[in-house]
């Protein structure tokens, strides 16, 4: 039979194994909570800054293919107008009546077709990285507020990244009158306005 002492000692000794065991499971608990939260805030700005990089290389591609098909167009001018001042002389045609079948060179729509397909690629690009960055915002806010993650994220001083920068949603002034109103108006692809 063990002595009253030795029971306290086992006690006592039981006692400081167990409040080690909990504190050892709440450092694990917040180191791993951090480390997800630290891992999910740098998902966010690398998601940012893809749709950042997507935006920048469809912007430099339009200019580019803009270039070529403005450059395009202006060796067809001077083509056409040099094939009109060779046929006809500077002045012109000074008869009444010509009969001339005309061949002037055709305009290749191809360039402009790929400006188009750069626009909608690059659009389709920037609209896909932008979801996945609203997505990954959406499960980082549901971390810190979920409990316990909340307690711990509090403690730690999460957020640690500028929400209001990384939360803006990139958009055309018609959706978010279109958002505001909760009222749809018809897209006229040919209105210049």
């Amino acid at each position: 039979m063990k002595s009253p002492a030795s029971k306290a000692a086992t006690l006592a000794l039981l006692g400081c194994g167990g409040m080690i065991v909990v504190a050892l499971i709440m450092v694990i608990a917040i180191a791993n909570t951090n480390n997800s939260l630290v891992a999910a805030e740098e998902g966010i700005i690398a998601s940012y800054d893809d749709g950042e990089n997507i935006h920048s290389n469809t912007f430099k591609k339009i200019k580019q293919a803009g270039f070529v098909t403005e450059n395009y167009s202006e060796k067809v001018q001077e083509t056409i107008s040099g094939a009109i001042r060779g046929r006809y002389g500077a002045e012109g045609i000074r008869s009444n009546m010509v009969w001339i079948k005309e061949q002037n060179p055709e305009i290749n729509t191809d360039l402009f077709n790929k400006v188009l397909v750069i626009i909608e690629a690059g659009n389709n690009q920037f609209a896909a990285k932008q979801t996945d960055r609203l997505d990954r915002i959406r499960v980082y806010r549901t971390e810190l507020r979920s409990f316990p993650q909340n307690l711990t994220a509090r403690m730690l001083g999460f957020p640690q990244i500028d929400m209001d920068k990384y939360t803006k949603v990139i958009s055309v002034e018609e959706s978010k009158e279109t958002m505001r109103t909760g009222v749809d108006t018809a897209t006229n692809p040919f209105n210049s306005e």
